[in-house]
């Protein structure tokens, strides 16, 4: 019974962590990204450190830091303490994951899982960095469409053709309001010409009185002008 609650136990604990494991994101983008601002190979230890460090931090709001290593092989990190040159740790789930094949000559990103950590003390945090993050990579362009699609145009030829149509009606309307304007005119200016060969009944008697004592008030105001009469 004992040994079932063991193995049980254990199972529960081997898929809690294979959960967390598999939950965590890849840091490996960062990792190629900044690998381009260093040599291509036979990087020093300075710069080893100063790399991981660097993709840590920006790693750093999900948990990640370094290993530490006092012994063997190690690298310095910007905090003064010497870490594993090819080593990240993710510090919720205590993973430990293997970055770099060939940390010593080509020093390629990579992505491996290694297992738990040995010593959660050994988790080391990262420090800001001298120099600035880099900006996140280009997002993947959409995909491209499948050659041969055809396009189709009808819909696009339809409201072209209506288009044609509503403008033709304008002009049609702006035609038959010229037409109208143009006969109110014409006959505007045939009832000015027909009244001015054809004034009306006051016009005339008019005409007709200054005929008449036109002469007479001429001679009027002559003669008052030379006192004559």
């Amino acid at each position: 019974m004992q040994k079932l609650l063991w193995l049980m136990g254990t199972l529960s604990f081997t898929l809690g962590l294979a959960i967390l494991v598999h939950g965590q994101e890849s840091l490996l983008p960062v990792l190629q990204a900044l690998r381009q601002e260093y040599p291509s190979e036979n990087l020093t230890h300075a710069q080893l450190g100063e790399y991981l460090n660097r993709v840590a931090w920006i790693g750093r709001a999900d948990g990640w830091g370094l290993h530490r290593k006092d012994s063997g092989t190690r690298c310095p990190q910007p905090r003064g303490v010497t870490v594993g040159c090819d080593i990240l740790v993710h510090g919720s789930s205590w993973s430990v994951y293997d970055v770099l094949l060939g940390s010593e000559e080509q020093a390629e990103p990579a992505w491996n899982w290694k297992g738990p950590i040995n010593n959660p003390a050994n988790f080391v945090p990262p420090t800001a960095p001298d120099m600035p993050e880099p900006p996140p990579p280009d997002p993947p362009a959409p995909p491209a469409p499948p050659p041969g699609t055809p396009v189709d145009l009808a819909p696009i030829l339809t409201a072209i053709a209506d288009l044609r149509g509503l403008m033709r009606q304008d002009l049609d309307r702006s035609e038959q309001t010229f037409q109208d304007l143009r006969a109110i005119v014409l006959a505007v200016d045939a009832r000015v010409k027909a009244h001015d060969e054809n004034p009306s009944w006051i016009r005339r008697y008019w005409n007709d009185l200054l005929m008449v004592i036109g002469p007479t008030l001429g001679t009027w105001v002559t003669c008052r002008q030379t006192e004559g009469c």
